[in-house]
């Protein structure tokens, strides 16, 4: 069982950032001064790292146990007994002693039943002063018995009863789990936002510090002394005692939000943190229709009670069983022997002359019942209540998802208005610093100019932390929090979520590994490692910054309609393919394998695949591929000029806006292209509600393709081994002999 908790590049640049962590000059492991944190990286540690999760991933795994125990009901139960004994009968000098030993198998049926097979042996000797009494009868059988509910214990779902159940608690651990991750992911995003945000006004701060300062040094040097340049330097004086403060209340406010931060992700060191990633303005592509249907079929809470309400149906129906009689049916045969001999006994079952069978009813039943009518009546009961409670759920889930949309929409009308009020407050203080210039205006109005600036700045940066928080919010009531952050879990093992990365090094391995060479290092020797770790480091970002943006700069699909450069893409694959085959021996048939052809928006997800299982693919141009596109039309317009203008509607909106020739003269405007009808009256229906009127336009387009190869290899055997890897990552590679490389 295996577990992918983050995407490839998340794990690596959680491996840089545990080295970063882990070695600094000196020789040895210990915190840096200060790390700058990405929110990737951020959200990776917490996952792998975070207390609470690793306490809910082993509750999960005693789900997984329990569930795995449960099957035991199934496991055969092998019996052995041995006896010896002796009897002496009343008023006689004589008496019997009897030895035996039994071996039996029972194997339980999902019916309800069992069956057993059994083997006896034995012997019977007299206990005697008397010569004469001295025998010995010998006695073997070997049977089958077999006993079947009919009424009351009848069935799987009896049988299996704490099987189900066992399966019902897994999936909802799973369920809790992954809201536990969900929790978490939610709750960095919201710690990292605060920090940053701390920071940023922590910086506006220490800026207004500094100009009270100046302002102050200013007005000591002007040749103008007396009671107003005295009041004058008084209030800078006031600003500057108040500016102190502020700015010690703000740094004591990034070390207690610091301190928040490492507990979510794991850091123990008193490490400084540096959040590099702002607030993201990503809108949400939902609608609030679209993200009440997510979060009915995907909130884990609503989840957990439809298990809860599964299993307890399940527990009334069993006890609705309960409350029939007890009735079974017995059968049960076999042979036996007897003789003074124990061969002989033995020689008479096989002959089959002891032959026995027996068949039966067996009914018991409670009179009354009481017990098992409480019992179901309690189930009934309990099942009313989670339906009830379920129906409940699912309408608080829909208050929260319209609360969370009413706080999207406040928190993205106070992103425009922070933004005119910085706008406006930077052009009121200009002015003011032009009048106190031409002594029109008193150094009192400059402070407070300067404080309404300063806190309209902070205002902005809040209305942006508080514009992400509530998309993160959105997304984790409706849950798909964690899909949107690219976070990928298989829950098969959670408890494999919390380890150390697969493929990736510890932070005592990165220690070990920089360090192997000088144990007793100098302190040169100690700085040459700590580079050394900084340039594995900075490869390693370099590497995750290069992928991320191959993932995310993704052409838009007016950009995939335009004409690729002919021959510019078989220049690029021809010095690869060159390379890998110089590989092959030159004795061997060479294959290649035909993965496909993509458009550019397939193309990074099939490379990472195939780099996934070890490979390096080969890309050449490839066929022209013909197909049907939704576009959005904003307008129509005879110029240029206006339809670039009209593009600026779809600012803030998240639209990808294009512009094309129309007609004679003329030029359309859109705000997007879909493959697929549903997802551009999606999109449609989003841009609706911001006030935007768009219609639909279907069209054919001839898109340029890319055909991605691998290979070529030494034979057949080595490329299909390669085609059932990438089978694996669901791509449909096929095999094709490979041009000669020994010319």
């Amino acid at each position: 069982m295996k577990i992918r908790s983050v995407s490839k590049t998340c794990l690596r640049l959680l491996c840089a950032l545990v080295l970063l962590l882990s070695v600094a000059p000196g020789g040895a492991a210990r915190a840096a001064e200060s790390v700058n944190l990405p929110l990737k990286v951020a959200l990776g540690m917490a996952i792998s790292n975070n207390l609470d999760l690793r306490v809910d991933a082993l509750d999960s795994s005693l789900a997984a146990a329990d569930m795995e125990g449960s099957q035991s009901i199934y496991d055969p139960v092998l019996s052995f007994s041995a006896n010896h004994g002796q009897t002496f009968y009343t008023g006689e000098t004589y008496g019997t002693k009897d030895t035996s030993s039994s071996l039996g198998l029972t194997q339980y049926l999902s019916t309800g039943g069992s069956v057993t097979a059994s083997a006896r042996a034995g012997y019977t000797k007299p206990v005697s002063d008397f010569p004469d009494d001295d025998w010995t009868d010998w006695y073997t059988s070997v049977g089958i018995s077999i006993y079947q509910p009919l009424l009351k214990n009848f069935g799987r779902e009896t049988m299996e009863l704490n099987i189900s159940l066992a399966e019902y608690d897994h999936k909802a651990s799973l369920e809790d789990f992954r809201d536990s991750v969900s929790e978490t992911v939610y709750s960095v995003i919201k710690a990292y936002n605060r920090l940053f945000t701390l920071r940023q006004v922590l910086d506006s701060k220490e800026d207004a510090l500094n100009s009270a300062r100046q302002l102050k040094e200013n007005i000591q040097r002007q040749d103008a002394p007396g009671e107003q340049q005295d009041v004058e330097i008084a209030n800078t004086e006031y600003a500057i005692s108040q500016r102190l403060k502020e700015l010690v209340d703000a740094e004591r406010a990034i070390k207690d939000q610091e301190a928040k931060l490492r507990y979510l992700i794991g850091v123990a060191d008193k490490t400084t943190l540096i959040p590099v990633d702002p607030p993201s303005r990503e809108e949400p592509m939902e609608t609030l229709d679209q993200a009440i249907e997510l979060a009915q079929e995907q909130h884990a809470e609503l989840k957990q009670l439809r298990l809860d309400l599964k299993a307890n149906e399940l527990r009334e129906r069993v006890s609705k069983r309960k409350l029939l009689p007890n009735l079974g049916i017995t059968a049960s045969g076999g042979v036996r022997g007897l003789d003074d001999r124990f061969s002989d006994s033995v020689d008479q079952m096989g002959q089959g002359k002891g032959r026995w069978w027996s068949a039966g009813l067996q009914f018991s039943m409670p009179l009354g019942n009481t017990a098992a009518e409480s019992d179901y009546r309690m189930k009934k009961l309990r099942t009313r209540q989670l339906q009830s409670r379920l129906t409940a759920t699912e309408w608080k889930i829909r208050d929260y998802i319209e609360a969370d949309m009413r706080a999207l929409i406040s928190a993205r009308v106070q992103i425009q208005v922070t933004d005119k009020a910085v706008q406006s407050a930077q052009q009121r203080l200009d002015r003011y610093r032009a009048s106190l210039a031409r002594k029109t205006s008193t150094v009192q109005n400059l402070l407070d100019a300067e404080s309404d600036l300063l806190y309209a700045r902070n205002s902005q940066v809040a209305a942006l932390e508080d514009f992400a928080n509530a998309v993160a919010l959105l997304w984790k009531d409706a849950g798909v929090l964690l899909e949107r952050e690219d976070i990928h879990i298989e829950t098969a093992d959670p408890e494999d979520l919390t380890a150390e990365p697969r493929g990736f090094p510890s932070a005592e391995q990165a220690v070990a590994t920089v360090s192997a060479a000088t144990p007793e290092a100098t302190p040169e020797q100690s700085a040459a490692s700590a580079r050394v770790a900084q340039q594995v480091t900075q490869a390693i970002l370099k590497n995750a910054a290069e992928e991320q943006k191959e993932e995310h700069n993704k052409p838009s699909l007016e950009q995939e309609i335009k004409p690729a450069a002919t021959g510019q893409s078989v220049a690029k694959a021809e010095p690869a393919v060159k390379a890998v085959a110089a590989q092959a021996p030159a004795a061997a048939v060479a294959y290649r394998l035909r993965i496909g052809e993509f458009i550019a928006a397939e193309l990074p997800r099939v490379r990472r695949l195939i780099r996934a299982a070890g490979l390096q693919p080969q890309q050449a141009e490839g066929e022209p591929h013909s197909q049907f596109v939704i576009r959005l039309v904003l307008g129509d317009f005879s110029s240029l000029g206006p339809a670039k203008s009209a593009l600026e509607q779809l600012a803030g909106s998240g639209a990808d806006g294009f512009v094309l020739p129309h007609g004679v003269d003329g030029y359309r405007a859109y705000a997007g292209s879909f493959f697929d009808r549903a997802g551009a009256e999606r999109e449609q229906q989003r841009l609706a509600a911001k006030g935007l009127t768009l219609s639909l336009e279907e069209t054919r387009v001839k898109l340029p393709t890319t055909l991605v190869t691998v290979g070529p290899f030494s034979g057949q055997q080595a490329a299909r081994q390669v085609v059932t890897a990438l089978e694996k990552k669901g791509l449909r590679p096929t095999l094709q002999q490979a041009p000669s490389t020994t010319q």
